[in-house]
Formats: structure tokens, C-alpha cells, sequence
């Protein structure tokens, strides 16, 4: 414990600590997808870490995530927004709203002078560990709440 500190003291700032940590992961996450950095996207997860979207598609482990990954469109931005955080101990459980931004209609590839278009709405429901000094994800569960032409 920290000189001077209490108890609880001490556990609002290591809470307070992974939330902003658990922040950075997502940031990192989203910003790896957007420019094709895959070193840097595998790594937010574990070795074993899992990607799902249940009742779809399911990725496992390392080798599968980067099918993912590979598969992914380009010219996407991804943010993420909303998150609720439950830091117990080197365990915690977040879940947050994404949205998935396509470029403009205008067919320039780079979405220049055109606003973009959303291309999904949903849930990020996630389970993180913390190991080896930071903060992994060990399963992100994406749960679509609006996808093209649902709400035309």
C-alpha cells in the first residue's frame, strides 16, 4: 500500500488505474483494425482469446483471430463509446456500444468530402485479464443491435 494511503484509497486508484488502462486496450484495438496493423490487434488479446459473435462466427486463439482480422474490410472506422467497466482484482468485465463507420457513398474509396455511413450498431460485451502487466482481452462477444437495411 501506498505511504499515506488508505485501503480504500489505494483500491479507487488501482480501480481507477484499469478502467483507464481497459480504455486504452479498447483505443488500441479499434485504432489496429482501422490502419491493418495486426501485430498490434492480436495483441490485445491472450494467446487463447476468443472473438465471437454469437450465433454466427466464432474465432479462437491467435491463428483464427488474424482470419478475422484479414477478412476485415478496409477504410472502416471503428469507436467505441458508453463503457461500463467492472475491474475484481486481475479480472474485469466491460461492456461498451461500437459503431462501425463506412466511407461515404460518392465511391471515392477514401470517403473524401462525404460524410460517412453507419454500417453497424451493437455491443462489445468483454471479459479481460490482467497478466504480465497489462490488460488483455480473453473474450470480446460483438452482439449486432442494427445492421444494413434493419432499419430502412
Amino acid at each position: 500500500m501506498a505511504s499515506g494511503m488508505t485501503y480504500q484509497e489505494q483500491t479507487t486508484l488501482t480501480t481507477v488505474a484499469a478502467r483507464l488502462a481497459i480504455g486504452d486496450l479498447t483505443a488500441r484495438y479499434n485504432r489496429a483494425l482501422e490502419v491493418g496493423d495486426l501485430d498490434t490487434w492480436i495483441g490485445t488479446f491472450v494467446q487463447e482469446g476468443v472473438l465471437e459473435e454469437p450465433g454466427v462466427r466464432s474465432f479462437s486463439g491467435h491463428r483464427e483471430l488474424a482470419k478475422y482480422f484479414r477478412a476485415a474490410p478496409p477504410g472502416r472506422a471503428y469507436v467505441t463509446t458508453d463503457a461500463q467497466v467492472e475491474v475484481d482484482g486481475v479480472h474485469a468485465r466491460q461492456e461498451c456500444r461500437f459503431l462501425v463507420l463506412a466511407p461515404g457513398a460518392n465511391g471515392d474509396p477514401e470517403g473524401a468530402g462525404t460524410a460517412p455511413v453507419v454500417e453497424a450498431v451493437g455491443r462489445y460485451r468483454d471479459t479481460l485479464i490482467h497478466e504480465r502487466g497489462r490488460w488483455y482481452f480473453s473474450r470480446r462477444e460483438m452482439v449486432a443491435d442494427l445492421v444494413p437495411g434493419s432499419w430502412a
